[in-house]
Order: structure tokens, then sequence, then C-alpha cells
């Protein structure tokens, strides 16, 4: 474990930053496989009522992995990586190196406040990082479950088009948004056809 985290764990965060983004998605996997090792090597069983409080004495070597991610990532000023920290969440969740209760004392309470980042792709990222959860159900832990399921209903308005969408498939609502536009879209281009094909009459479409 220790050359794993003194030389896999450097090369995999600097690849995290790199500026071609299938070099970070690829990152994001094995930096999440990395703290699946240290958490199945420190984190025993007689921890899990402890994962509640602040003292992580117990796990050092994922303590400070963890707070490099941290802070080079969720609590950077540049927005890549930001969305990179929310797709690391993901990829923790999807390879099931965490679990829930894990991944809430690890994780969570950074990845939430990306859902009022200021950067649409990030907000989009962190409602995807948390699309296989059934909309925060997926966390036993009721404050969890709610925080999550929330922040996910707040995006339901949000400005941005495809993070209301996501919002919407995390929490299982029809995306009858899309469907909506379409039709309007179809519509404009029908009456643009008619213009430039020289009628001039007014004609009345009725959506099928």
């Amino acid at each position: 474990m220790h050359d794993i985290n003194e030389y896999l764990a450097a090369i995999a965060l600097t690849l995290a930053n790199d500026r071609i983004s299938d070099v970070r998605k690829e990152a994001t996997l094995l930096l999440a496989k990395i703290l699946g090792k240290f958490v199945s090597e420190e984190w025993a069983s007689d921890y899990c009522n402890s994962c509640r409080t602040a003292d992580m004495s117990f796990i050092p070597i994922t303590d400070s992995f963890i707070n490099d991610i941290v802070k080079g990532f969720a609590r950077s000023m540049n927005w890549r990586r930001r969305q990179t920290f929310a797709l690391f969440c993901e990829k923790s969740l999807e390879a099931g190196v965490l679990s829930y209760d894990q991944f809430s004392s690890l994780l969570l309470n950074d990845l939430i406040k990306l859902a009022g980042d200021s950067v649409a792709n990030v907000r989009l990222a962190f409602v995807r990082s948390l699309s296989k959860t059934r909309g925060g159900y997926a966390f036993r832990g009721s404050c969890d479950s709610s925080i999550i399921h929330q922040s996910l209903e707040i995006l339901l308005s949000d400005k941005d088009v495809d993070c209301r969408r996501a919002a919407r498939i995390s929490l299982g609502i029809p995306d009858t948004e899309n469907a909506v536009n379409v039709s309007l879209s179809n519509i404009s281009i029908f009456y643009f056809m008619i213009y430039v094909s020289g009628y001039y009459e007014f004609v009345v479409l009725y959506p099928q």
C-alpha cells in the first residue's frame, strides 16, 4: 500500500489534471480504484459507527489521499478540476469501491457543494455522479438521502436545459420538456419552408 500511495497515486493525480478529457476520465477511474484499495486496507468493519465523526485518524492514508483530491479538485478555482472531482465521485460509486456510508463520510459533503456551482458543466457532472442513487434514496441515512434529493430537486429549475433534464432522469421524472421543444422546433421549420417557397397564406398547424 505504501508503494501505491507513494508512486501510483501521484501519477493518477497528475493524469486527472491532464488537458485531454479522455485522459482525465480514465484517471478518475484509477483514482477510484486506489481509494478502494486504501479503504479496504484501513477501514475495518468495527469503525462503521465512527464514520459520522470528523476524526479520521483510524484511516490516515485514506484521509491524506482524500484531502489531496478535495483540495486539488473539489475546491479548485478551475472549473474543469471541480468537474473532474464529480466524475471521480461517480466512478467511486459505479465501481463499488466504497459503501454508501463510507462515501457519505469521505466525499459527499464536498460533492454536494457542486450542486450550486456557477458553471453548468460542473452542475451537470454533479447530477450525473448521483444518477445511480435513485434520487439519493440509495443512501440509508435519512439526512443524506434528504440532502441529495433536495439538491436534485433544486436543479429541476436550473437555467441550463441539460442540467434540468439530468435532474429529472436522476429523480425518475419523465422528460417531457425535450419532447415539447422538438415539436416547437418542427413547427418553426415548417413555417420557414412555407415562407421561402413563396406562399404567404396563414396556415394553422396541429401537432400530432
